[in-house]
């Protein structure tokens, strides 16, 4: 079904005669939709990336916070999608899909932050696994599932696990 039939559908939902599986249902168009609609914001921000380029006195996240009436933060958090998703690209057909949402792709975005470029590279290897545990895990599943392929990398590295503990702790006074 199109997102214009799914919305369509949400729309039109008798809520007083809607049983359990009815609501259910639409729970999973309204997911569907706002997984196209991160999909929307994410190439918005791509195309303002672009127009920034062309133009260095714009600022796209300034733009998108005011189209949105959002903060620099969240706005910023189109423009993390974008970068994610041109480094993993079947995580964006996921989320165009409407099978997995922007949260599970920030999940990526946050694993790759402390990885070198060779590492996020061989992580966007793993973009089909990844893509598939997206659509079959709630978040915080797939956010461990991430977490793990991130070991794997930083174990074929040849880092050891002493090595690893000592790189992670850091003393705070």
């Amino acid at each position: 079904m199109s997102v214009v039939g799914l919305v369509e559908a949400i729309a039109a939902v008798d809520w007083d005669g809607a049983d359990r599986d009815a609501v259910a249902a639409v729970l999973a168009d309204v997911r569907r939709v706002r997984g196209w609609l991160d999909s929307v914001e994410i190439r918005a921000a791509r195309r303002l990336s672009e127009l920034a380029a062309m133009c260095p006195s714009m600022f796209p996240e300034q733009v998108a916070a005011e189209a949105g009436r959002v903060s620099l933060t969240e706005a910023s958090k189109g423009f993390e999608r974008a970068a994610t998703v041109a480094a993993i690209p079947e995580m964006g057909i996921v989320l165009e899909d409407g099978q997995v949402s922007g949260a599970h792709i920030d999940v990526v975005t946050r694993a790759m932050r402390p990885l070198t470029a060779d590492q996020r590279d061989r992580l966007g290897e793993r973009g089909e696994v990844l893509a598939l545990a997206a659509t079959l895990l709630p978040r915080d599943e797939f956010a461990r599932t991430v977490r793990e392929e991130v070991r794997r990398i930083h174990t074929d590295d040849g880092i050891d696990r002493l090595q690893r503990q000592r790189r992670n702790t850091a003393l705070r006074s």
